[in-house]
Order: C-alpha cells, then structure tokens, then sequence
C-alpha cells in the first residue's frame, strides 16, 4: 500500500513523512509517502511490510525505547503524541526528527497508527550553537558579577550610606540617609554625626569607635539615633576605613541599614511576657523561668469569692485590688519572684532556694496578713482570703501547684502541698462520687441542654444559639461542665453525654428557624457509633442548614486523618465546621487553610480584656483580618460588658457571644425569652 489516497499534490510538498503504520514492535509500515526516500534515504516501498527493513531499524537504537513508550503512554492517555528522536538514514548518518501523531480507532479499536515526521537537525545544530553561546556568555557575566560584587561589598550590609574626612566631618550622604535622618545634604554636610547622635548612647560609644577604625579597623554595632524631629530611630552600623594605595587612611565610610522595626518588635516581646495590669511578669514568663530552675518551688495562689468582689463592687474595683495585691506579694515575697497568671491567679517561683519550712512559713505568713488587711474604700471596705497550692518536686511543678491549689478549695484549706498519695486518693474518692451522681442523673433525666444567644453585630439581633450542657443537682442546683466532663471521660460516660445534648438540640431545633450550634471533641470524632447517629439525628430532624459543629482548637485535631474524613462527610450533609477556643491551642492560621473552616470561634482570654489589652486587641485583629481574607465568620466568646463589646464590633467581628448579651437558658425557656 503505497498510493497517497488521491492527497499527492499535497502531500508532495510537505515538508517531512507522512506514514500509517501497525501498532506491533516494528512499527510495520503500511502506507508512507515520497518525502520517505529525502528523509531516510530508502524508499518507501523498501520499509512498507518491512520488505527490505522496519522503521523500528531506521530509529536509532538508543532512542528506541523513548519513542516506544511514549507512544504507548499517549495511547493510554488518549491523547496525540509528539517527540524528537534520532534516526540512522541509508547513508549511516545521524539525523534528528521532530514526530507528531495519533492513534486509528473503528468500533473503538485501535487499527492502525498515523503521523507525521519532519527532519530538524539543522534547527538542533543551531540550539546546541546557541546554548553553547549562551553558556559562555552567562560565565563571563558571572565573572563581572563576581568583580561587580567586590566592589560592591561594603554597601551590601545596608542602604543608608554617609562618608566623613579622617576627622569624621560628613562630606557625603545618600538619599536613603536624609530620609532616615529627617536632615537635607546641605544640613548634615560639614556636620559630626553627632547631630544625629542621641543622648541615651552610652558614654564612651564614639571613643570607642574611634579607637577602632583608627586602627583601620572596621567597628559594628547598633546606634541609637535621633530623627531632626526628635523621635528616636535604631540603625545597624558597620564604619569601614577606606585606605590609599599605600595603606593610609583617607576616609570612612558609614553603612547604615534601620533596624527600628527590630528593635520595637523586641520591646514588644518584653510586654508579652508582663502582664500589662500590674506590672508582673505573666504565665509565659513563669514557663520560661521554671524551664531555667533546676531546683525552686512554686505556689499558686488566688483570691476566694473573687467573682463575687468584681460582681459587687465591680471590674475596675477588682482591677484595682490586683494591681495593689501585686504590690504587696513583690514586698512579702521580695527574696523570691512573682507572677500574675490570669484573673486572680499569682504565682511565686521560689529563686533562692529557700529552705522549705522558710519557705512555708513565709506562705502562712502571708496569709495570715492578707486576712488582717481592708480593700477597697474606707466607707466600703473589704476583708480578703486566699488559698495556696505548693509544689516542691521538680517535675511537672506548675501541674502539681496547679492541682494543690484545686484540692485545697474542694477541702476548704488555705493552703496545701502536693503530695502524689494524697493527690490520687482524692482524686479517686471525687471521680466516684461524680460518677455516680452522673448515672442517677441519667437515670432521672437531670443532664439538661442550656443554650445562649449569638448575637449579630450588625442587626443587634440574636441569630443563632450554642447548646451547652449543665448538669441539675437533685436539689435543682444548676452545675457546668467544668465540675464533671473530665470525670464523664474517664468513666466513660462522656458519649452518653454528647449524644444527649444532640438529640435534644436536634429535635428541640427542628422546630425553630434559628441556626444553633454543638460542641465536638476529638474523642467525639473518633465514636464512629456517636457519629453514625449525629448523622442519623441530622436526616430525622432536618437540621442540617442550621447546624454548626464546634471543634475544639486546642486539641490539634488538624492532625488526624479522620477529622478531615469527618468534616468532609459534615459538609456532604449541609452543616457547617466552626473552631471553638480559637487562640487558646495551637493558634497557627495552618490549621485554618488545612480544615477550611466556616466560621471561627474567637477564646475569651484575648476577648475579655480586649477594650484595655492592646496586645489582645492586637492578635484579635489579625485573626479577624485572617479569617476575612478566607470568607471566614467570626465570633467573639466572654463578650462580659458593653466596653468590650463596643471593641469587638470596632474589630469587624461578625457576631458576638457572652453573659452580657445573654446567659445560657434552658430551652423550654428559649420561646418565653424571645417573647419577652
């Protein structure tokens, strides 16, 4: 078959082979037209059938099996191949050919292969020209890069550049210099650096400079410097001799490069670590401090019935008696260091290493006067108490503390000392009795769901609700989680309780308009049991388009596999994933891109004082700006008093939630408030 299927005009004049071959290893020949002879140096009829010889022999043999898998992964895919590939023509030349072709199919199998197939050789002589070229061309520019770079050396530190004479009068300055300086050329030439020098540099900088770049020397440091308009400014220096041809000195050349931004992100860091009410350092501090301590001791101590002196005389009064107390434990304890922790929690972290009955007695002593003393006003003055958690051993010391001062008010005691024995027996003793309230609570359906409102910062109107659950003593006493969800864990209750807040929500909201909201911990997740029926509770009660499911932050749950197949399944159903205590855990914007949340749940550690807390305000604003970015609801949590939720809503934040909009009701009362 050698016709040219009545195409011979125009297959005469283009420039290269056009061929239809089997798809088998020799890629036999069954149709090839004249270009064949100018491009191999046999004729067509030669290859067609393999009669003298197959195509497969003109490829050249290293080129082979590139060519045939290439083919053979276009026919994969579907799709037309093109490649370039060496051949061997008739006179044993080396020649390179540029493919493009395409799989036959009839009845979608595949019956033949057809292509076309153009010598370039002459254009990849002229590329392998060009590249050597162009080689060549890129290693002398990298050997006047390198030259360039040797002169350049002494300006690569920084931008701001000034020259002065060996008796360091100013003869140069560059753009960058005046625009630090805030001074023209005309106003700093003829002048020492000392018009821009500020007086809190310490005495004895500049003749220490001196001394060194006379030497020939080249002195680094950081200089404070004074703006023309009288604000302090930080620059990076280097002052380099500049030496004659025979070693002499005819000038100095300043490199200058700002580093204000450095230097105030440094005193910021110092802030973070003190606690911006009294003047203490703060939890991160402590940490820091411990991890440095390798043998101290520690008390936490807070103040009883805080809540009701803040409740009665109100926050600034509370704030007030902090910071005083502040004072007056730096002055007791003045041999050791101390800390505000949050709210009325102080630390004392024991420096000295203090004998431990010193040490002990001093807490006592302590106590005894903080009772002596009276707050606040004197025609409305108060008397305080505290009570103090110890711990003496090393490890996990702030834990220890920390539950030697949770034992010491559930027994009534001023003051306790960790001891492991003690700690575990009581420990046991309180998970039995918690246990078994549980199970008589389940029994007599006193594990109740409470919901409180979230309120809209642009409508003022609450638009959806959180359900919580609480806990309803035999006597009618109200009790929130934080008493028993840790015990309900252990006793492995907690499911029964998260299915109970659920089925309530579900079929309670099914019959409301508005979206309402439940929280989902990692162990929740990973009960394919309590998911399979939050799901099946989703379908009976048709809530899906109102429901959002909060994942606590700080458990990392962006890390489990199962969380991701978890939300995905979420979203297939219509509800929307919300991160609850967002601030308090992990905190990376990561987590967010990783789990593409709807809506984030903002911690009220950075929202409660975030009308005072510049720091707070600060972080809160560039998770708003975050999750804005991302189309990403926001919520403010302990949103307490109207200042802090005039902050929130000078944030941009989407809604807001907490007890000075609403406190948490049961919801049989929900339509009765609403009315209201």
């Amino acid at each position: 078959m050698s016709t040219d299927l009545g195409l011979h005009p125009l297959v005469a004049h283009l420039p290269g082979m056009i061929y239809r071959c089997r798809y088998d290893a020799f890629w036999t020949m069954e149709y090839l037209s004249e270009a064949c002879y100018a491009l191999t140096g046999y004729p067509a009829n030669a290859l067609i059938g393999n009669r003298d010889l197959s195509y497969l022999d003109v490829i050249y043999p290293q080129d082979r099996q590139k060519v045939a898998q290439e083919i053979s992964q276009s026919l994969l895919d579907n799709r037309a191949w093109t490649l370039e590939y060496r051949i061997q023509n008739a006179q044993g030349q080396i020649r390179w050919v540029w493919e493009q072709g395409i799989g036959i199919y009839q009845e979608n199998e595949l019956v033949a292969l057809e292509g076309f197939v153009a010598d370039i050789s002459e254009r990849r002589q002229r590329e392998e020209a060009l590249h050597q070229q162009i080689s060549s061309t890129e290693a002398e520019l990298r050997h006047q890069n390198t030259l360039l770079n040797e002169y350049k050396k002494a300006f690569d530190q920084s931008a701001i550049i000034s020259k002065t004479d060996t008796y360091g009068i100013i003869t140069y300055v560059n753009d960058e210099f005046c625009k630090v300086s805030g001074y023209n050329r005309e106003e700093l030439i003829g002048e020492s650096h000392s018009i821009t020098g500020h007086p809190d540099n310490p005495v004895g900088l500049y003749q220490e400079i001196w001394q060194s770049i006379r030497h020939k020397n080249i002195w680094q440091g950081i200089i404070k410097n004074r703006h023309k308009q009288g604000y302090a400014y930080f620059v990076k220096t280097s002052i380099v001799p500049i030496l004659d041809s025979q070693g002499h000195i005819i000038e100095y050349m300043a490199i200058r490069h700002d580093v204000t931004d450095l230097i105030e992100k440094e005193i910021k860091i110092q802030q973070q670590i003190t606690d911006e009410l009294t003047g203490l350092p703060n939890r991160l501090q402590l940490m820091e401090d411990i991890s440095h301590c390798s043998h101290t001791k520690l008390a936490l101590m807070n103040i009883d019935r805080f809540k009701e002196i803040n409740e009665c005389y109100g926050y600034q009064q509370g704030d007030f008696l902090l910071k005083e107390l502040g004072g007056l434990l730096s002055a007791h304890f003045s041999y050791a260091k101390v800390y505000r922790i949050h709210a009325d929690l102080f630390a004392i972290l024991d420096i000295n290493n203090a004998y431990t009955d010193t040490w002990i007695s001093k807490l006592e002593g302590w106590l005894t006067a903080i009772e002596d003393m009276s707050f606040g006003h004197p025609d409305e003055s108060f008397t305080l108490s505290m009570t103090v958690g110890v711990s003496l051993e090393q490890t996990n010391l702030y834990l220890n503390a920390e539950t030697a001062l949770c034992r010491a008010k559930e027994q009534r005691r001023n003051l306790l000392i960790y001891d492991q024995g003690i700690n575990l027996k009581q420990q046991h003793i309180h998970n039995l009795e918690w246990t078994k309230r549980l199970r008589s609570a389940f029994q007599e359906e006193r594990i109740l769901v409470f919901a409180q409102p979230i309120i809209c910062n642009q409508s003022a109107k609450i638009h959806k609700y959180e359900c919580l659950v609480r806990y309803q003593s035999p006597e009618g006493k109200i009790i929130t989680p934080f008493h028993f969800l840790d015990v309900a864990k252990k006793s492995r209750l907690y499911p029964k309780i998260t299915r109970t807040v659920i089925e309530q929500a579900c079929r309670y909201f099914s019959q409301r308009d508005e979206e309402f909201s439940i929280n989902i911990s990692l162990q929740d997740v990973l009960d394919h049991e309590l998911t399979d029926r939050l799901f099946a509770w989703i379908c009976e009660y048709a809530v899906a388009n109102r429901l959002i499911l909060e994942l606590v932050e700080s458990e990392g749950i962006e890390n489990f596999r199962e969380v991701n197949r978890f939300i995905d399944k979420v979203r297939a159903y219509g509800c929307r994933i919300a991160i609850d205590d967002f601030g308090t855990g992990y905190s990376n914007f990561e987590y967010l891109l990783k789990l593409q949340m709807d809506m984030i749940k903002i911690d009220g550690s950075l929202i409660r004082n975030i009308d005072k807390d510049q720091n707070a305000r600060q972080v809160t604003q560039v998770i708003v700006d975050f999750a804005q970015r991302l189309g990403v609801q926001t919520v403010a949590e302990f949103v307490h008093s109207a200042e802090v939720h005039a902050s929130v809503c000078e944030l941009s934040i989407d809604y807001s939630q907490g007890y000075y909009l609403g406190e948490p009701q049961p919801l049989d009362t929900l339509v009765i408030q609403n009315e209201k």
